[in-house]
């Protein structure tokens, strides 16, 4: 894939080093408060790239979906992320010419991915006029699906999408925490406040 070296691009990628040194520092902020005995409130929801590996995903709920403009738009469902993933690429005319362009040749085991048609779907959404695609899959395979055989296939440009998602395990772990006895010193007994 084609980098551009404008302006545009490297102030995106600056975008990104910033969020990602300031989700670093929190992190670390946050262990030493709990080595040193304090106490911290663990965020729960974060951003991930959309070029972040499929994988990354699992176990994670979706908030929004968020574009290099940063424009955000709520998908509290990953059916609703694939919806809006799409529908915004449909929404440049050339990418919805290569998307329609693409309907019929993307298949799985048993069945069309990307057609002109819901027929033979368990799952269809329509994202555009005369487009739809089947969205019954496990997080990580929907995320690969569209982004490497759909969006890489017909050259649209995601990597300045992100994926603000929470981690239900992360609050779970936190309420587990928050109901545990204080104890002592020495790890004994509860201490008294």
């Amino acid at each position: 894939r084609e980098i551009m070296n404008d302006e545009n691009t490297l102030e995106i990628i600056e975008q990104a080093r910033r969020k990602v040194h300031e989700t670093v520092d929190r992190r670390f902020d946050d262990l030493i408060t709990l080595v040193q005995g304090g106490e911290y409130e663990i965020e729960s929801d974060f951003e991930l790239s959309l070029c972040d590996r499929p994988t990354y995903f699992k176990g994670k709920k979706p908030i929004s979906v968020i574009y290099p403009d940063n424009t955000e738009f709520e998908t509290p469902t990953w059916k609703k992320v694939a919806k809006q993933l799409l529908n915004e690429c449909a929404g440049d005319a050339v990418m919805y010419d290569r998307l329609h362009r693409l309907c019929g040749n993307v298949s799985g085991r048993d069945r069309v991915l990307l057609s002109e048609s819901a027929d033979g779907m368990n799952s269809p959404i329509c994202f555009a006029d005369g487009m739809y695609f089947e969205s019954k899959f496990d997080t990580e395979t929907l995320l690969h699906v569209i982004t490497k055989r759909i969006f890489d296939q017909i050259g649209y440009d995601y990597s300045g999408i992100r994926l603000k998602v929470y981690d239900p395990a992360l609050i779970i772990a936190a309420e587990e925490q928050a109901q545990q006895p204080e104890c002592d010193e020495q790890g004994f007994g509860m201490q008294m406040s």
